[in-house]
Formats: C-alpha cells, sequence, structure tokens
C-alpha cells in the first residue's frame, strides 16, 4: 500500500443471491470512430448495470462487466445500444458468468503448515 502498488480494495458480493446476472459484454467498434468510441464507452458507464470496463487491443475494442435481472434485460440493452450505436460498432459478444469462485492464495510454507495442523 506504501509504495502504491495497492490502490484500492472493495468487495464482490455475490450477484446470483441478489438476483442478478453477471455478463462480460465485448465490443468492437469502427476504428475510424474513435470520438464515437468514447461516447459509447461513457454511455455504458452511466448506467447502473455497469460494474468496470476494460479498453482492449485486438479483436474487441472494450469489455464491459455488466448485471441485469435476466436475459430479457440484456436483450433490452444491446437493442438500445444498437439503436442509439449500431451505425459505429462491427460487432459485439456476450458471454454470461455461471458461477462465482473466490481463490486465496497462500505460500508453500502457509499451506505445509495448514496440512500438518489437519493430521
Amino acid at each position: 500500500i506504501k509504495e502504491g502498488i495497492i490502490t484500492l480494495f472493495g468487495y464482490r458480493p455475490n450477484y446470483q443471491k441478489l438476483k442478478f446476472q453477471y455478463y462480460t459484454i465485448r465490443l468492437k467498434v469502427a476504428a475510424v470512430e474513435e470520438e464515437r468510441g468514447e461516447k459509447i464507452k461513457h454511455f455504458v458507464l452511466d448506467l447502473p448495470q455497469t460494474l468496470y470496463y476494460f479498453r482492449m487491443i485486438g479483436q474487441w475494442t472494450f469489455s464491459f462487466h455488466m448485471f441485469f435481472k435476466d436475459v430479457w434485460e440484456l436483450n433490452d440493452f444491446l437493442s438500445l445500444l444498437r439503436e442509439k450505436f449500431g451505425d459505429s460498432i462491427e460487432s459485439y459478444d456476450s458471454t454470461i458468468h455461471l458461477d462465482q469462485y473466490y481463490y486465496t492464495y497462500i505460500s508453500r510454507s502457509s499451506s505445509a503448515s495448514l496440512r500438518e495442523k489437519r493430521k
């Protein structure tokens, strides 16, 4: 923390228990549409369903992590996105995250110590 490597701590609730579905939406924006891409980014980031996004290099321009109550709400969002920005979006893809797994990484010595305690 002092070195500025860790800048923020946060929480990640179980959205399934809150009756939400977790999705990743990836968009490819036309290369000549940089300004329009920024408008799309700000539009999506201003929505309450958006958790965070990544600007990407490669096949996709943006990856948005979002929450919707169901697939119909996701469909409404995608329809609105096509209506407002369809002329600038070359393609899009969505992935639903069905399970949330959390991993805790511990050192080998801690792991060995825990194994000894279980014996």
